[in-house]
């Protein structure tokens, strides 16, 4: 099935994935939203779990919380995909990006330019 059957085949649970979200009053920029950040957060988790990312991880900053997700599709030689998103935005970047894991723990302490 290519791409473009499966998103017609699969149109209602995506709407209805995108419905769960857009009902979570996530305005980033308004400080009383901060515990419904957490809120679309914990179910941008969700939805990368059931999509079947083998590892996510809600993590916490100074501003937002991050949701990292990895799938592991096996192939050595598979290409890294970062996906950002914010609010009405979005950016796919398809190159490597710089995570720092603490090797004890499995637990990722830093993203970005603070890894270096």
């Amino acid at each position: 099935m290519n791409v473009v059957d499966y998103i017609a085949a699969h149109r209602e649970r995506f709407y209805d994935e995108w419905a769960s979200l857009i009902r979570i009053p996530s305005v980033s920029c308004q400080t009383e939203h901060k515990e419904d950040m957490l809120r679309c957060a914990e179910r941008w988790r969700e939805l990368l779990l059931e999509a079947g990312c083998q590892r996510t991880e809600i993590m916490p900053s100074n501003g937002n919380p991050f949701v990292y997700a990895e799938y592991k599709c096996g192939l050595d030689d598979s290409p890294t995909v970062l996906v950002y998103s914010q609010q009405s935005k979005g950016i796919i970047i398809t190159e490597p990006s710089v995570v720092a894991i603490d090797s004890n723990t499995d637990r990722i302490v830093k993203v970005g330019q603070e890894a270096q």
